[in-house]
């Protein structure tokens, strides 16, 4: 007699299932789809289902196959199951889809020769193959000028999607033929009448460019793979890759495989993507009708950006039409206002026969809200004072999450809480790289390793644990920059301090000998990162941070990065290391901390609404709902990629909204600003989806309402004596350019480092370029004006002897060229017929204007391109710009991504000229050297009367008055990755 392989709690839990639980469970023989809502048992049943299949049958517990997405989710199912069967859990084969194809592997090595003795690739190994394959490649589409690196990314991606809809490159190669053919059969590509006769359409152009860049992927896809067997490397994605093909092409290792399962389970079916479908329709295969159990529900497949669309979910249907269908109905989780709510509005995707969910949850009186407030500020008080009346009202803290679209949006939530006392977890991922607190410690590494360049020195002066004051840090850089000396030079001399007029030298020389002797400390790089932690400041500074909990979670996530990046590598040095890192930063690979298994008791919770998936809470608050944001996002796709199946990007949002409402049991909120950065806002289009009758909807008005204390900006620092005396002192010898004025109202802050203090940054290829090219056609005129030549030849030959003064290697140097070379003959041959031989090249004015109050007079001061001389006596002022032909309306800022910086760059021109009083500007021109799309020359003409000189002396007035207070003080411009905010943020 068979002894009982379950526990009484077994028994005791299937009582409690309804009528479709209980059909789930039972339905042991043939294929069974179960379609489960939020909130109606889905784990349940699976290991019910389990221990039912170990009850009813002799199957022994190692031929039961169970498929989840994660590690957690193992983790889970099996002390579900261990509750309920006992011991005899552990022998279950629960895994994650890769742990399984991982096992394969290890227990058929001779099946897998290209994996086996290979090292699975990190994220900088992939990209230096990347690197290394568009350098060595001559690309037309995929190495852009001034960027070569820029689809990096965007080639990582693709790659990652290709193998994970089990595309090789063979069958990309295939699709891509077929693509081809399709593309080029196409009726009505080229125009048949007009000025275009015979040019592609633009809508097929974007498509042909599409395919172009699809073919290059391919040459990327196949010698990538050809780089990592070179390496002996393999990716992530390759694991089910290389199983799958395994199974497929070796009949007798699948056979082996299929005989050992019994029983196949799949867990979160809707997120399963093209490979992982084929692994369980192969493990199944061995069966017409096989055991096999899905469990899903389309409604949350939010994943698609992992490859798990609707079609692969939908796919088991057609695969097994005979297949027993369990629609689960009947929720546990939320009341049944927020099922209706989520329910109208998840019906707008289209598909069709979904049957609504009934609460079963026993909750009274939930409530589904929208708030509308005034500005972004009055947005974060509003749902900090909700979540403390939440709080007040005894709700457990960890039972109320905030969840955001993006994990960037974490730091803002965090800090908007923590100044009023509330205690959170950040439970989304969380790059460690991005954090404020880890780049300052990046700061002081990347001064210490390089301690001779100057931008890297004057941002390790910013640091709050350098020990150098901000005024006594203003000071060294501006006297290094006068005085032609390196930064560390003065930090280092007494006497270089002195003549800076340093207030406290010591603790400057005390920094520098610091600096001096981590840079010479022996041993590995991990240990000597730890002396640094220790002995710099930084671990005194981020404990006595309010922070300090999750501040030493992500240092040791960084140090545990650094521990793997420097394994087997005897060379390793800091600045190696140092070279890494900004890799990582610059393709967003994020270094993650650890996130608990278990939320923090008294701490509420903050996640993205994907991480949110698989988790409940009596109140949840959806934040930033504007669309846009949710709803509405602008993707580009670069590639036509044959995956198949792509759902519409608003359906793939929708779904996601619906996810996040159903994490609620009680109460969900949406909140919106309907105002951010001066421009205006609309909610999601999803909230005009839901039934507006179960709806609570509120607008507050005004933009510092609930919680005005926390929603308005912050005091205006008391500056001392000294630095506002030194920083005037600065303003007026600095004056103002028109550069200045625009990078003022663009960030006071990108003004105060570029053009005040002028830390010394990197020029970028594009400066380089526009640098070049300014050189060529200045040298070019001033030729022409004295002998009246006009020659193409002259002109490109002038540029090239410009490129090569340019601080670039050879290979840049040759596309900069090539470029230049492009483009200046297009221009030359579309305008030589307007060239004027009477023109003064790179003409400066200085002059001053008087402003309202004690402001003494302002130093305005530019470089004009080029000035012509016109009949009438007065002049035409020429700036020529390199970069892409903008528009009339983008040039006078009447569009959404532009502030009219191009116009008010003329008026300053003009204004300047009225000033100086030697010429009278006419008007003005903007010439582009740069043809657009369609190989068309642009240039704009503009007469800028006295009343845009009126507007631009009112906007100088401003800006003069605000840097001369230092108002601009506690301002920043709200740009996430502005490095010139990041800089002030290091030095509060």
């Amino acid at each position: 007699m068979r002894a009982p392989r379950t526990t009484p709690a077994f028994s005791q839990l299937y009582r409690k299932l309804n009528t479709a639980q209980k059909q789930a469970v039972d339905t042991l023989d043939g294929p069974v789809m179960v379609v489960a809502g939020p909130g109606t048992g889905k784990t349940q049943i699976l290991t019910l289902r389990i221990a039912h299949i170990l009850k009813e049958t002799d199957t022994p517990p190692d031929a039961i196959l169970a498929l989840t997405f994660t590690e957690s989710g193992v983790t889970a199912m099996r002390k579900r199951l261990v509750r309920i069967i006992g011991s005899e859990a552990y022998r279950v084969g629960i895994f994650t889809f890769h742990g399984f194809c991982n096992e394969i592997i290890r227990r058929y090595p001779e099946d897998f020769e290209r994996i086996i003795g290979a090292e699975p690739t990190t994220d900088i190994e992939k990209i230096d193959i990347l690197r290394n394959i568009i350098t060595k490649h001559t690309f037309v589409h995929l190495k852009p000028f001034g960027d070569t690196f820029y689809y990096i990314n965007d080639l990582r991606q693709a790659i990652s999607e290709l193998k994970r809809e089990n595309i090789s490159p063979d069958k990309l190669e295939a699709a891509l033929r077929d693509a081809r053919k399709t593309f080029e059969a196409t009726e009505g590509l080229y125009h048949e009448k007009g000025v275009h006769q015979g040019k592609m359409k633009g809508m097929h152009e974007t498509t042909a460019k599409r395919l172009a860049r699809t073919e290059e992927l391919l040459v990327v896809y196949r010698a990538y793979q050809e780089a990592l067997r070179e390496k002996r490397l393999y990716d992530f994605d390759d694991m089910i890759v290389e199983a799958v093909s395994a199974l497929e092409n070796n009949p007798e290792l699948l056979l082996r495989v299929q005989e050992e399962y019994h029983y196949l389970l799949a867990d979160e079916h809707q997120d399963a993507n093209t490979a992982q479908n084929r692994l369980l329709e192969l493990l199944a295969s061995f069966h017409e009708r096989p055991n096999i159990f899905v469990v899903g529900d389309e409604k949350q497949a939010i994943f698609r950006f992992q490859g798990a669309t609707l079609d692969n979910f939908f796919y088991f249907k057609k695969l097994y039409p005979d297949a027993v269908l369990i629609p689960l109905t009947e929720g546990y989780r939320s009341g049944q206002k927020i099922l209706d709510v989520s329910h109208s509005m998840i019906q707008k995707d289209g598909v069709e026969g979904r049957v609504p969910l009934t609460s079963k949850a026993g909750v009274m009186h939930d409530l589904v809200s929208i708030h509308a407030l005034g500005s972004v500020e009055a947005e974060r008080a509003f749902v900090v004072e909700s979540v403390r009346a939440h709080i007040a009202d005894g709700v457990e803290p960890s039972e109320i999450a905030v969840l955001y679209r993006t994990n960037g949006e974490a730091e803002q939530w965090v800090r908007a809480f923590e100044d009023r006392g509330v205690f959170v977890s950040v439970e989304s991922e969380q790059n460690a790289l991005k954090d404020p607190d880890i780049r300052k410690f990046l700061v002081y590494l990347t001064g210490i390793a390089r301690l001779g360049d100057d931008t890297s020195m004057s941002e390790l002066l910013h640091v709050p644990f350098s020990g150098v004051e901000p005024l006594d840090a203003y000071k060294i850089i501006h006297h290094a920059r006068r005085s032609r000396r390196a930064v560390a030079e003065i930090l280092g001399n007494r006497n270089l301090l002195s003549e800076a007029q340093v207030e406290k030298p010591d603790a400057a020389m005390a920094l520098y000998e610091r600096l001096v002797r981590f840079a010479k400390t022996p041993g590995s790089v991990p240990t000597v990162i730890g002396d640094i932690i220790r002995d710099s400041g930084y671990l005194v500074h981020i404990l006595n941070s309010s922070r300090a909990v999750e501040l030493i979670e992500k240092l040791a996530g960084f140090t545990r990065d650094v521990e793997k990046l420097s394994i087997g590598q005897a060379d390793y040095t800091l600045p190696k290391l140092l070279a890494h890192l900004l890799l990582l930063d610059e393709y967003r690979i994020p270094i993650t901390k650890e996130i608990r298994a278990a939320p923090r008791k008294g701490a509420v919770r903050l996640m993205t609404a994907h991480k949110s998936k698989g988790l409940e809470f009596d109140y949840v608050h959806i934040v930033n709902v504007v669309d846009g944001h949710w709803g509405g996002r602008r993707t580009r796709e670069y590639f036509a990629l044959p995956t198949g199946g792509v759902d519409g990007d608003d359906n793939d949002e929708r779904r996601l909204l619906y996810v996040a409402l159903t994490r609620a049991r009680v109460g969900v909120s949406l909140s919106y600003a309907m105002e951010k950065d001066g421009k205006g806002c609309l909610p999601t289009r999803f909230i005009e989806e839901m039934d507006q009758a179960l709806l609570s909807s509120e607008v507050h008005e005004g933009k510092h309402d609930h919680g005005a204390d926390l929603a308005r900006k912050p005091a205006q620092a008391q500056v001392s004596l000294p630095d506002k005396v030194f920083l005037n002192e600065l303003f007026l010898e600095q004056g103002l350019s028109v550069t200045a004025l625009n990078n003022y109202l663009s960030c006071p802050w990108r003004y105060f480092y570029s053009n005040l203090i002028r830390i010394p940054m990197a020029p970028t290829n594009a400066l380089l370029y526009g640098n070049a090219v300014d050189r060529a056609l200045k040298r070019f005129f001033e030729k022409y004006r004295d002998d009246g030549a006009k020659d193409m030849e002259v002109l490109l030959s002038l540029y090239r002897e410009s490129v090569l003064r340019q601080p670039l290697p050879g290979e840049e140097i040759v596309a900069m060229e090539k470029r230049g070379v492009e483009h200046l003959a297009a221009w030359f041959s579309e305008w030589q017929h307007t060239f004027v031989r009477e023109t003064l090249s790179g003409y400066s004015v200085r002059t001053e204007l008087s402003l309202q109050g004690d402001l003494p007079k302002v130093l305005l001061r530019g470089e004009l391109d080029k000035v012509e001389f016109l009949p009438d006596g007065s002049v035409r002022v020429v700036d020529y710009k390199t970069g892409k032909p903008k528009s009339r309306n983008a040039i006078m800022g009447n569009t959404k991504t532009d502030d009219g910086e191009y116009f008010r760059q003329l008026t300053f021109y003009k204004l300047l000229l009225s000033l100086e009083g030697k010429y009278r500007m006419h008007d003005a021109m903007l010439d582009f050297i740069q043809p657009d799309e369609r190989k068309k020359m642009h240039r704009e003409m503009f007469q800028n009367d006295e009343l845009d000189v009126d507007a631009l002396i009112k906007e100088i007035d401003t800006a003069a008055q605000e840097i001369w207070s230092l108002s601009f003080w506690e301002r920043t411009c709200e740009e996430d990755d502005c490095r010139y905010c990041s800089l002030r943020k290091m030095m509060q």
